[in-house]
């Protein structure tokens, strides 16, 4: 019999994870197994098993950022809808921006400050005008999950049409920024509206409509 050898790192790995499933059986109870220890140690009459605990909705949490503690109220479900209380989104713009601005710049010399002024803006302006075509194409579908229920358009604190308007105003902020670049930089940023477009439908069609959202922010 030939033996495989395996390093101490793997070993060790496998052996915490024999552990860890020798002792879950005995820490994480089965529903079933709750809902007997009801009906035996229960003296009411009421056999129905004992509400669970559930996990509140993950955009009420979200709802507690500096938007809805210091924005006027009017502005909040704009905030919201642009996501501009969660610049995760932002930064996954900005930063390759940012870097490829420093590559560029001549040897010792910083990067160009108006260079990063555009790209700072136009990261800001164009993830929260993606954002804002997600949820208008979405609305009746996160009507109809937990986590999206909530957003301003599925629950009604805008509408469609004033929806349309903050999209104007967005791309016509951007296109502003756009034009301060080079023709070739233009023509880039022009194309890459096709894949912010695209990603709302690859839902519809595809279980990975990540990978859209990936070759758009990579784009």
């Amino acid at each position: 019999m030939v033996r495989v050898w395996k390093s101490p790192l793997v070993q060790g790995l496998a052996l915490a994870r024999r552990r860890y499933y020798a002792h879950a059986r005995y820490l994480i109870p089965r529903v079933h197994d709750v809902h007997l220890h009801h009906r035996i140690f229960s003296t009411s009459s009421d056999h129905r098993p004992p509400q669970l605990h559930s996990e509140p909705n993950p955009f009420a949490l979200e709802k507690d950022t500096w938007a809805e503690k210091h924005a006027p109220k009017w502005m909040v479900p704009y905030i919201q809808l642009s996501r501009i209380n969660r610049p995760a989104g932002t930064y996954m713009l900005l930063w390759p921006c940012f870097w490829s601005t420093a590559l560029a710049a001549p040897v010792g010399a910083l990067p160009d400050p108006t260079l990063l002024a555009l790209f700072a803006t136009g990261s800001l302006i164009m993830r929260s005008a993606g954002c804002t075509i997600n949820d208008m194409w979405d609305k009746d579908f996160d009507k109809q999950v937990e986590r999206t229920n909530q957003r301003p358009l599925a629950s009604g604190a805008l509408t469609y049409r004033q929806a349309w308007t903050f999209l104007g105003v967005q791309l016509s902020a951007g296109l502003a920024v756009l034009l301060q670049l080079n023709p070739y930089t233009i023509g880039l940023g022009v194309t890459s509206l096709g894949f912010v477009v695209a990603y709302p439908y690859m839902k519809r069609i595809t279980y990975w409509p990540q990978a859209m959202l990936g070759l758009t922010f990579n784009y």
